[in-house]
């Protein structure tokens, strides 16, 4: 019968104990606590799972249904697109006070002067400022191959990458951000 000659090892407990104390105690060293019970999931339907911006196009149909229904209160106008069925677009939740920023004379000139110059921009959460389109796609691929490399981009890595794009594509200094 062969002789099994691969070495064997043993397996290492963590211990708190002191190698220089040569009479301390084995029932110091740690031991692994017990396991977490299963966790079982509810069916019961949670509430609101987390808020969620609107997009220009959303604003822009409040802003046109107020428009149709000037003596109505803000409130109303809240529940009503509360309780909006599918049909009839969706649900949209939103507060008074995002409302009455909507409403500004100002914020809703430029919102369809928006909806106006650039339809793609009605999709998007809030307004995009791209002063130099060249460092906007540089810094668009250098994100991208960072999330290739496995590397995380975080927002000071981007302003100071930024930074240097703006300075290698010589961008005027009034047009920098």
């Amino acid at each position: 019968m062969p002789v099994d000659t691969t070495p064997k090892f043993r397996a290492i407990r963590v211990c708190n104990r002191d190698p220089t104390k040569a009479k301390a105690k084995a029932a110091t060293c740690v031991k692994p606590g017990p396991k977490p019970k299963e966790v079982h999931f509810s069916s019961a339907v949670l509430g609101q799972e987390g808020w969620k911006n609107l997009t220009n196009w959303d604003w822009l149909q409040v802003i046109q249904y107020h428009d149709k229904n000037p003596n109505i209160k803000q409130k109303a106008v809240i529940e009503y697109f509360a309780s909006r069925s599918h049909a009839e677009g969706g649900k949209l939740s939103f507060m008074q006070s995002a409302l009455l920023k909507h409403l500004n004379p100002v914020k809703k000139a430029a919102l369809l002067a928006l909806a106006a110059q650039n339809s793609t921009a009605l999709s998007l959460k809030r307004e995009r400022v791209v002063t130099a389109p060249k460092v906007d796609r540089g810094l668009g691929l250098w994100a991208l191959d960072g999330e290739q490399k496995n590397r995380a981009v975080t927002g000071t890595m981007l302003i100071e990458q930024c930074k240097r794009l703006e300075v290698a594509l010589n961008v005027p200094e009034g047009q920098r951000l």
